[in-house]
């Protein structure tokens, strides 16, 4: 995770970014689909306002790095799986 995270660090230059950042980078979400999965908690890492509910809703880059290095290690046992 270190890896990730510091690359993740070097991108963004912050410890959280905009949900909406990562939504359309990683999941081709346009804002209004972001707004919907953020309200149901609906992505696979936390999400949060830093304020008031008409805040932007943010991601930790800690918890953007966990959640990309643990899909990157489901896909590498995956396709170990299938080329073993």
């Amino acid at each position: 995770m270190a890896n990730t995270f510091f690359a993740l660090m070097a991108e963004y230059e912050t410890a959280v970014v905009p949900v909406a950042v990562v939504a359309k980078k990683y999941f081709n979400h346009d804002e209004r689909k972001a707004k919907q999965e953020c309200l149901r908690q609906g992505y696979p890492f936390p999400v949060f306002r830093l304020g008031s509910n008409k805040s932007e809703w943010m991601v930790s880059i800690t918890d953007l790095a966990q959640y990309i290095d643990q899909a990157r290690d489901k896909a590498t046992k995956e396709f170990k799986a299938v080329t073993s």
